[in-house]
């Protein structure tokens, strides 16, 4: 499971991926790599289509949580195509039985390669939640710089 890929499912009949997953953790850390070779969209009947690009996105990705304390890493690929990047690190804590607080930074990055060499997007984003019984509030505050691509279409 990654954190930067998940199919559409904003319909009855969700999209689909092809490919395989393979993982390991210990002690609180988990490491994986997908490939995703294949997609079937949300609005396709069919079982899979190869991807736009003809590349498989490759996906390698690390995450560890001990006591509150949350960090995850991904880096994720299409040969000749993209490169991102995506960085979180995140702790959460009681202050009492009935109430806590969740606060998270978040890092990404994306990058074109070959015909699609110097574009390039990044943002930051910082997170902070109040939560009380079923209830909380919440702020956040997201900074995305560069992205701007130039449509040849």
């Amino acid at each position: 499971s990654t954190v930067t890929y998940s199919d559409s499912v904003s319909r009855i009949l969700g999209a689909s991926s092809t490919g395989f997953d393979l993982s390991a953790g210990f002690a609180g850390a988990n490491f994986y790599y997908t490939e995703i070779s294949g997609v079937s969209g949300r609005d396709d009947s069919s079982f899979s289509n190869k991807l736009d690009t003809k590349e498989d996105l490759q996906i390698f990705g690390a995450n560890y949580s001990y006591e509150g304390l949350g960090l995850a890493a991904e880096y994720g690929e299409v040969d000749d195509h993209m490169d991102q990047t995506f960085l979180k690190a995140a702790y959460s804590f009681d202050l009492s039985d009935m109430s806590s607080v969740d606060l998270d930074v978040r890092y990404g990055k994306i990058e074109g390669q070959g015909a699609n060499k110097g574009e390039e997007a990044k943002y930051h984003n910082v997170n902070a939640t109040y939560n009380y019984g079923n209830g909380y509030v919440g702020l956040g505050y997201n900074k995305t710089k560069d992205g701007d691509r130039k449509s040849t279409v």
